[in-house]
């Protein structure tokens, strides 16, 4: 399974160094990776590697962009586009999804592809429709090229807010994504080590986008450890 280990804009210089040197006794792991701010990365280098956005340009002149060339010239593997912080704050649709997501492909990079439903569409049922729509940004690429992407199922509902969903109901949803690309399908919201236990069950899961928990070090190096 993967563990991709999302920080997004925590830390410091000195937060970061303190976290990272009580990682220095564990034995790496290519399935866990970490996602830190792009300042950051160079700390983790020994690590396997995932930017938490990469800009939809090239390299040039594109002031306060991280072109994906150049992530990748870092060492990192992966890239995360789409997700729900990204899509509500920064207002970013299908259409610039799909540039950011032929950056990554043209950079040798494996895309995460993050979607998700609202409160008020879960609770409507309309979820495989939402997820459907958002779904359409990688059927604009060959198949050979989509097909090696990672969707990560984050319901909107449950990042951050301690609301953890039903095994058989993400068993469904995630099957459902598999149908649909053929792809590896991550699952990330509110997720703890307590429930990563319970998920890690599920035959179409295959692994997670870690948020909150990703800041703790602790939960990492026991994460690590078992992973």
């Amino acid at each position: 399974m993967l563990y991709v280990l999302n920080q997004k804009s925590h830390f410091t210089k000195q937060e970061i160094l303190k976290y990272r040197q009580k990682l220095s006794p564990l034995p790496l792991k290519e399935n866990v990776i970490f996602a830190p701010s792009m300042c950051f990365l160079p700390f983790f280098e020994d690590f396997s590697l995932c930017a938490q956005d990469v800009s939809p340009f090239p390299t040039g002149a594109y002031t306060g962009e991280e072109a994906a060339k150049s992530l990748a010239s870092l060492g990192v593997s992966y890239g995360i586009v789409g997700h729900s912080e990204r899509r509500t704050y920064f207002n970013e649709n299908n259409e610039l999804l799909e540039q950011k997501m032929a950056q990554i492909f043209n950079a040798g990079m494996t895309p995460i592809l993050c979607i998700g439903e609202s409160l008020e569409d879960y609770q409507q049922g309309n979820t495989k429709e939402v997820l459907q729509k958002q779904l359409q940004v990688l059927f604009s690429f060959p198949q050979e090229m989509w097909k090696k992407a990672i969707i990560a199922y984050e319901p909107i509902w449950a990042i951050g807010t301690g609301k953890v969903i039903d095994v058989k109901l993400l068993e469904e949803i995630t099957l459902f994504i598999k149908q649909q690309t053929g792809s590896r399908v991550l699952y990330g919201g509110s997720i703890q080590l307590t429930k990563i236990h319970d998920f890690q069950k599920i035959p179409t899961l295959d692994g997670f986008l870690i948020g909150g928990m990703s800041l703790q070090v602790d939960d990492v190096i026991q994460l690590i450890q078992n992973a």
